[in-house]
């Protein structure tokens, strides 16, 4: 079954509500938790978008061993537009089974 456009959006912000991520992490949690594995060709566009739109910022974490990641964490911004996709989410389902 192919997933709504926005289905992997809401969960990254969904995840980032949470705590930062790098994004291979982000595909592992949203496969963990939905059994659909995002690839990498969908979920990177997807943060570059959001950190466009303001809603996470990314910081590199340099370490001396292993691989740098980059990190994104939700803003203020984010924490909004996540809380009103959660609100529409609810409203729909409400909706579905009145």
């Amino acid at each position: 079954m192919r997933m709504p456009s926005g289905f992997f959006k809401f969960h990254t912000l969904r995840l980032l509500n949470e705590r930062p991520m790098y994004g291979y992490e982000i595909i592992r949690e949203i496969e963990r938790k939905t059994e659909k594995k995002p690839s990498q060709g969908s979920i990177y566009p997807i943060l570059h978008e959001l950190e466009e739109k303001g809603f996470v910022e990314a910081t590199w974490h340099v370490v001396e061993k292993g691989p740098s990641r980059k990190y994104y964490h939700i803003t203020d911004k984010g924490r909004e537009e996540f809380e009103r996709a959660k609100q529409k989410l609810t409203e729909v389902f409400n909706a579905l089974f009145d």
